[in-house]
């Protein structure tokens, strides 16, 4: 099974990584669409900036979507800032995105899902990943303030897309994520046991953003890493256990980037639900990021703009998180704008 996490997916873009290095400019290949603010968990270290509780119209987004078909983004990955099944449009926005022949990717709660949504990520999506982060009721209490009730639907809302992929021998990846921190540490195992027991193709494992290194003290270091071995022991050809080795290094020490400029940005485009436009997730909502709105101006205008270029050309990635969700991508561009590897090597 392909790991979908894999920084060398990129490569599979070549004529895109070939224009941006001949050129220095390059239409996205993926687009972050967030299409509402609106969420029904309570997480107590939810991570979003979000604002308000902004929800796009289908309308809007069918136009965001056929202007960035028009520049040749290739995929849509629906989430982000809230949960993208609190978008009444969701599964029509699913629907349009796989009329007009673009991959989508859904990042999801799980805790909202019709029949009729169920189906139509099954048949409409490359993948989706339903944030579980916990083994049972008591650390999904800890990472969604929800409770059992709420586990026991999300749950049985994963068995029922695993259901649907085996009826229509759908090519959808579903997997599930499990966020990593002193609280959730003795889950791992579990979780992992738990995500093949319902069907799921993977599980992947990742830090909290805002995690403590003070909290993750040499024991509870050594617990997390013995717990992610003896899950990945689950692996076979039908499931996998994946994690960030170099996120996970990290909250024991300070990760040493290997990149002194973010590339990534070129690549990947990250609109918010009132239709602006970012760098990345992490600098969402902050003015100085901003780097224009698609309400009134054209995908080709923003992305043309003296404003982008100006902007993206001051992002300071001493202060993005070290290391940050894209951090291999970045390696790997940084590796080959510095001609330090030749990438036609890696086809």
């Amino acid at each position: 099974m392909e790991n979908i996490q894999s920084q060398f997916k990129l490569l599979k873009h070549i004529d895109k990584v070939n224009k941006w290095l001949n050129t220095g400019s390059v239409y996205p290949i993926l687009a972050n669409f967030n299409i509402t603010n609106k969420c029904n968990n309570k997480c107590p270290l939810c991570t979003s900036t979000k604002k308000n509780e902004a929800t796009v119209t289908y309308k809007k987004a069918q136009q965001v979507i056929l202007q960035l078909k028009e520049v040749g983004v290739k995929a849509f990955g629906l989430g982000g800032g809230g949960d993208p099944a609190c978008n009444p449009d969701f599964n029509k926005i699913i629907k349009f995105i796989h009329s007009n022949n673009m991959e989508t990717g859904v990042s999801t709660n799980g805790y909202e899902m019709s029949e009729e949504l169920i189906s139509e990520i099954v048949y409409g999506s490359t993948w989706i990943r339903v944030s579980l982060d916990a083994d049972g009721p008591e650390i999904y209490r800890k990472t969604h303030g929800m409770d059992k009730g709420s586990f026991e639907q999300v749950v049985n809302n994963i068995e029922k897309l695993t259901k649907k992929q085996s009826e229509i021998n759908s090519d959808i990846v579903i997997g599930v994520t499990y966020l990593l921190g002193p609280h959730t540490v003795k889950g791992i195992y579990n979780a992992a046991k738990l995500a093949k027991n319902i069907g799921v193709n993977h599980i992947r494992f990742r830090p909290f953003f805002t995690y403590d290194r003070k909290m993750f003290n040499e024991k509870t270091q050594s617990q997390m890493f013995q717990e992610l071995e003896k899950a990945q022991e689950l692996s076979d050809e039908k499931f996998y256990v994946s994690y960030p080795d170099d996120r996970c290094r990290a909250v024991a020490k300070n990760y040493i980037r290997k990149y002194s400029k973010c590339f990534v940005h070129n690549f990947v485009a990250f609109i918010t639900p009132e239709l602006n436009l970012y760098p990345c997730c992490l600098l969402e909502y902050r003015d100085e990021y901003m780097l224009g709105s698609l309400k009134n101006k054209s995908f080709k205008q923003v992305w043309n703009s003296s404003n982008r270029k100006s902007k993206v050309s001051k992002i300071d990635i001493s202060k993005c998180p070290n290391p940050c969700m894209l951090e291999k991508h970045n390696e790997l561009l940084w590796l080959i704008k510095e001609k330090q590897v030749q990438h036609s090597n890696f086809l």
